[in-house]
């Protein structure tokens, strides 16, 4: 009921999918979904978190201008691409709240 109400009073249409993020990428790309905003929040030390960034940007999901946002630990940071690894996207900010990083990246939209 909440998010039936969250819905109504924004007035956006959104979609919250739980699953195993490889197979809900597959599943997104295949219902060729753009989105405007994909967040992520991998378990703290995940060590496919690089290729899961590259991937989710080059595959084109979020369209030109829309975000990528990860939660991580501080300490996983080195599990990031480097600025130089990205081709469907670039690194747009990092909000540090103790222990935790929320990094943004924004899409260049490729498909």
């Amino acid at each position: 009921a909440r998010q039936k109400n969250m819905k109504e009073e924004l007035a956006i249409r959104y979609e919250v999918r739980q699953a195993p993020v490889e197979r809900a990428l597959v599943d997104l790309a295949g219902e060729g979904i753009e989105a405007d905003l994909v967040f992520f929040d991998p378990p703290y030390g995940y060590a496919g978190l690089r290729n899961l960034i590259l991937l989710t940007l080059d595959m084109g999901l979020i369209v030109e201008g829309g975000e990528l946002m990860v939660e991580c630990a501080a300490r996983d940071l080195q599990l990031l691409p480097l600025p130089g690894d990205l081709v469907g996207g670039e690194p747009l900010k990092e909000h540090r709240f103790g222990g935790t990083v929320l990094v943004r990246y924004r899409s260049h939209g490729s498909r």
